[in-house]
């Protein structure tokens, strides 16, 4: 069971870089042309960005329409969204990425250690809740996504599921409907798929750690129990060592990436206040988006929040052991294990800090604050 929940993950997680890096797409021969793959999607992106931009400051022509507006300013924030996963993660830290999936990989396949028996059941425990957290997640959010541009295509008289019309494309063109719908749901679809799975690699990526650093934390209370604590104590500190080089990867690639999702995310919920303004008409897509970003932050948080509740567990397993019990030289090494996992590990960001529930709480506060600012600006 842990093998194929770790081998489904895998190959989810080789699937988003073979997409997002265009590798489906043949090689050639020529180099530069392999290396011309990597501009696909933000090509995309960015053509994507100057009509959005275009539509707002030359298509646009009553800025009276706050929904329209609402609807094109958080367009135009998910392409920053986007492309900063696509360079901070896709192409900064795709090899930080998997050597972590690596290195899990051996402790999956790993036999004849102490410590086994538990790591197989606390990673078999949270794959499958990897697994099944990112199936619900990135069904609920394709599902809100597309209920955005339904409502947009219908408000748009069924020619633009984004809004925008391309430039230079006259309505009078024959390829005006065809060319417009069709670009807008790859260039969508495209933007909202590359956000979305670099949420599931984060959750992902930190359950396989949650799941160690429990396992960690089981094995610990063993300690007092054993007679050989002397070699139980060193199993604890050589893994936990390992573990930290490798947590440290994760925290350094994922550092930035949180900036600019929880940036981008605290930019939607203050532009929501606009969906509200004409209750007859954006009631339902406007909650249903709302929903839909509260939960990709939720999804941030939480799951870093698990990373920390984990690793702390590590630290009130060792204060927990029957150190009384032991000798004076398997105490001293006790207290140095505390001493070293007192710290517990937490993904911090520019701007946001320790990332947490609390900063959830925070970034709700906050963007519910400014959004009032701008009713009142507005109105």
């Amino acid at each position: 069971m842990l093998e194929e929940n770790h081998e489904k993950l895998k190959k989810f997680v080789d699937f988003v870089f073979k997409v997002w890096r265009s590798e489906f797409l043949p090689d050639c021969r020529w180099k530069i042309l392999n290396d011309a793959k990597l501009l696909v999607h933000p090509t995309l992106f960015v053509s994507g960005l100057f009509c959005i931009l275009w539509h707002i400051f030359v298509q646009m022509e009553d800025y009276g329409n706050l929904v329209e507006l609402a609807f094109s300013i958080t367009f135009g924030i998910s392409v920053y969204q986007g492309l900063a996963v696509y360079f901070t993660v896709i192409l900064g830290n795709k090899k930080e990425i998997f050597d972590i999936l690596e290195y899990f990989e051996t402790l999956v396949y790993s036999s004849g250690t102490e410590i086994m028996y538990v790591r197989r059941k606390h990673l078999q425990e949270n794959t499958k809740i990897a697994l099944n957290a990112t199936k619900i997640f990135l069904i609920f959010i394709t599902i809100g996504g597309f209920v955005a541009t339904t409502y947009c295509l219908i408000a748009s008289e069924f020619h633009t599921p984004m809004l925008f019309e391309i430039p230079g494309i006259p309505p009078s063109s024959i390829f005006f409907y065809p060319v417009n719908l069709v670009y807008q749901y790859v260039f969508f679809i495209s933007l909202l798929e590359n956000i979305m799975t670099a949420d599931a690699l984060i959750m992902v990526t930190i359950m396989y750690f949650r799941g160690e650093f429990c396992a960690l934390a089981e094995f610990i209370n063993q300690l007092g129990y054993e007679p050989s604590t002397k070699d139980l104590i060193r199993i604890v500190h050589n893994t936990h060592k390992i573990l930290l080089q490798k947590v440290k990867q994760l925290t350094s690639s994922y550092w930035h990436l949180y900036f600019h999702k929880l940036l981008a995310i605290t930019l939607y919920l203050i532009c929501m206040y606009f969906f509200f303004e004409d209750f007859s008409s954006s009631m339902v897509p406007g909650t249903f988006i709302l929903v839909a970003m509260i939960t990709q932050v939720f999804i941030l948080c939480f799951f870093s929040q698990l990373l920390e509740n984990s690793s702390e567990s590590i630290f009130q397993a060792l204060y927990l052991t029957k150190w009384y019990d032991m000798d004076l030289k398997d105490q001293k090494n006790i207290l140095l294990l505390m001493i070293i996992f007192k710290n517990s590990i937490k993904i911090d960001t520019f701007g946001f800090g320790a990332i947490s529930i609390y900063t959830f709480v925070q970034i709700c506060k906050a963007a519910g604050s400014y959004a009032m600012v701008m009713y009142t600006v507005f109105n």
